[in-house]
């Protein structure tokens, strides 16, 4: 599944896309610890 997230504002536009299938996939799952909560 991909995630998408973004918002316009008066400095341009952002946006990211998350593949959530790739995180699946991940043996040690790095990414979880590494990422802030809030």
């Amino acid at each position: 599944m991909k995630a998408h997230y973004g918002y316009k504002d008066g400095a341009g536009d952002f946006f990211i896309v998350i593949d959530t299938d790739k995180c699946i996939d991940c043996e040690g799952r790095d990414c979880v610890p590494a990422c802030p909560e809030g």
